[in-house]
C-alpha cells in the first residue's frame, strides 16, 4: 500500500493524466520535483507520475466516492481535475475533498453548468453583449438549420465537448446525414483561432493570462504560438468575472471577418496547450502555497 504522508506538502493529484492537459500538467510538476498522482479512466503510462491510479469515468455512480476515497488513501494537498467531465462532480464535493486537507481550485458548480453546456454558454454571453457564434438547437429541423445558419455548419456535442467531435458539414448532404442527438449547429468562422489561458485565485483576483494563436487549416488546428493581444485579454477576463469561475480557465476564440472577437468555447479548467501558457501553474502553484501557509499559521 503506497502512503504520501510523509510527502503530503509534495502530493498532488492530477486527474485525465493521459490527456493532453493532465500531461502537460504532470510534466510541469515533475520538473519541479513534486510528488504525482496520476488519475485516469485506464492504465495510462505518463512521465512524471509517481503512482498511476485507475477511476472509474465521472458518469459512472460512485465517482464522487472513489475520489474521496483515493484523496483519503493518497493524501494529496492539491488536486488538479484536466477533463471537463470531471469538473461538476468534483466542484460538488469541492468541500469535502478539501475537509482532507487536499486544496483544489476549481470553480462554482453554476459556472460549470454554464461553460459545460454550449447552448447555455451561448445565452449567457450574450446576455452580456459578448459575440458568439449564430447557434440553433440540434432539435430543429435541418431546413431550418440551412435557413438561419446556411453552408458550411458546424455540429458539435452540447455537453462534454471535445475537438475530435466537432464536425464541419459543408453540404445539405452532409447536414442531412448528422443524425446524432444532443447537439447543436452553429455557424463556421474561418480563420485563426485564439486560446486565451487564465488562472483566477479565489478573491477573484487573476494572477496570470496567456494568449496562444493555434494556426488554422479548414478544420484543422496546426502550430500553437504565444501571442500579444491585450483586446483578448480583457474581453476574456471580463468573462471569468462575469460567469464566477475560480482557478484555471482557457476559452477559445476566432474573429468574424478577421477583426470582431467570437467566443467559441470557454472551459473552466486547464486548456490543452498548457505547456505553451505555464505561467497558469506558476500561479495555480503558488495558490496553492499561499493557502498552505495560510493553514499552518491558524
Amino acid at each position: 500500500m503506497y502512503s504520501l504522508r510523509k510527502d503530503r506538502v509534495q502530493g498532488i493529484l492530477v486527474t485525465g493524466a493521459g490527456g493532453p492537459a493532465g500531461r502537460g500538467a504532470i510534466g510541469y510538476l515533475s520538473r519541479r520535483g513534486f510528488f504525482v498522482i496520476g488519475a485516469d479512466t485506464q492504465k495510462v503510462k505518463v512521465e512524471g507520475v509517481d503512482i498511476p491510479v485507475v477511476v472509474p469515468p465521472a458518469r459512472i455512480p460512485g465517482f464522487c466516492e472513489n475520489m474521496l476515497d483515493i484523496v483519503k488513501r493518497f493524501s494529496p494537498s492539491l488536486m488538479i481535475p484536466t477533463l471537463t467531465e470531471e469538473l461538476f462532480p468534483i466542484a460538488w464535493i469541492k468541500h469535502a475533498i478539501e475537509e482532507y486537507g487536499c486544496s483544489v481550485f476549481v470553480s462554482h458548480p453554476d459556472a460549470i453548468d454554464i461553460t459545460g453546456d454550449i447552448l447555455r454558454t451561448v445565452r449567457f454571453l450574450s446576455l452580456h453583449n459578448i459575440d458568439v457564434p449564430k447557434t440553433v438547437s440540434g432539435e430543429v429541423s435541418k431546413d431550418i438549420v440551412l435557413k438561419e445558419l446556411g453552408l458550411p455548419v458546424l455540429s458539435t456535442p452540447r455537453r462534454g465537448r471535445n475537438r475530435r467531435d466537432i464536425r464541419i458539414l459543408k453540404t445539405r448532404e452532409d447536414l442531412y446525414r448528422e443524425k446524432r442527438r444532443d447537439i447543436v449547429f452553429q455557424e463556421f468562422i474561418p480563420g485563426d483561432e485564439y486560446n486565451v489561458n487564465i488562472f483566477v485565485d479565489r478573491d477573484d483576483e487573476i494572477t496570470s493570462c496567456v494568449v496562444l494563436k493555434r494556426g488554422v487549416q479548414g478544420q484543422k488546428v496546426g502550430a500553437v504560438e504565444r501571442t500579444e493581444r491585450p483586446d483578448l485579454s480583457r474581453l476574456c477576463m471580463r468573462i471569468v468575472r462575469l460567469l464566477g469561475c475560480e482557478g484555471p480557465v482557457n476559452i477559445d476564440i476566432r474573429l468574424r471577418e478577421g477583426s470582431i472577437p467570437v467566443i467559441l468555447e470557454v472551459n473552466a479548467k486547464l486548456g490543452e496547450n498548457i505547456s505553451h501558457a505555464e505561467e497558469i501553474l506558476d500561479s495555480l502553484v503558488s495558490a496553492w502555497q499561499k493557502r498552505m501557509r495560510a493553514r499552518k499559521n491558524r
